[in-house]
């Protein structure tokens, strides 16, 4: 049976019920199967009025060599993509830094390899994307093996410039396609 949660146990039946006990609600999880798919996107389905946060964990392997990892959100199912939509900021790997406001995405992570044993792992926060009265925010951290096979690594945060509300977020590369295997889980955060 079931052990009660005043026992230590969780009180749950189900390996699913099991899987969404923590601060931690998983929405939806992609993983691509071919080299086809072009953007995973999380769209109004996931992206709701329920959780004010968000967090995104994945490992991405682009079909093409040397792109860039980057963001962009949804505003009433229309990608918002204009010259100056978003502003971020980020420190790289070799002391670069960088800071800009009048961007058309965020970029998570650029440089990426895809020979055998490259792509990135990512991870981050989205905070408040369904809120109008502030913009929605994202932290980054992210981790890459670069197209000459070494090591690099980036963090940072953004946010889109507009105070609106966001329902639908979008990750991409600047070229080609996500290659097999590249997935991301997209979490609600309980609070």
């Amino acid at each position: 049976g079931t052990l009660p949660v005043a026992n230590g146990g969780t009180g749950v039946t189900t390996a699913s019920a099991l899987a969404n006990t923590g601060n931690l609600v998983l929405l939806n999880t992609i993983t691509t199967t071919d080299a086809t798919v072009s953007d995973i996107d999380f769209d109004s389905t996931y992206i709701t009025s329920t959780y004010d946060h968000y967090f995104y964990i994945g490992t991405v392997i682009p079909a093409n060599d040397n792109v860039d990892f980057r963001f962009r959100v949804f505003t009433g199912g229309t990608l918002q993509s204009g010259a100056s939509d978003y502003g971020t900021g980020a420190y790289g790997d070799g002391g670069t830094d960088y800071n800009d406001n009048t961007m058309n995405m965020i970029e998570i992570q650029p440089g990426i390899g895809n020979d055998s044993g490259e792509g990135a792992s990512v991870f981050g926060y989205i905070h408040n994307p369904m809120t109008s009265t502030q913009q929605t925010r994202i932290d980054f951290i992210s981790q890459r093996a670069t197209s000459s096979a070494t090591h690099g690594l980036r963090l940072g945060g953004g946010q889109v410039n507009a105070v609106e509300a966001n329902n639908g977020i979008s990750f991409f590369f600047n070229s080609g396609n996500f290659d097999t295997g590249s997935k991301i889980s997209l979490y609600g955060v309980k609070q």
